[in-house]
């Protein structure tokens, strides 16, 4: 599954088994979230300072989703 973000808040989806033969399967149009996107940054410093390390040691989990 490929996950592509446009401009203009536009999300598509594809299932590919090879390059090639992608398959869309959803095209989305993102709501905008509702606040200070400055909340959001600090929010996100936060939480790298504090699970920097973690991160950095065992990375981001993508399997088992």
């Amino acid at each position: 599954m490929t996950l592509g973000l446009a401009p203009g808040g536009t999300i598509v989806v594809w299932i590919q088994n090879q390059i090639g033969n992608e398959i869309e399967v959803a095209r989305m149009k993102a709501n905008e979230i509702e606040g200070d996107p400055d909340d959001y940054r600090a929010a996100t410093k936060r939480y790298l300072e504090e699970n920097a390390d973690y991160l950095k040691q065992h990375g981001v989990p993508t399997k088992g989703w």
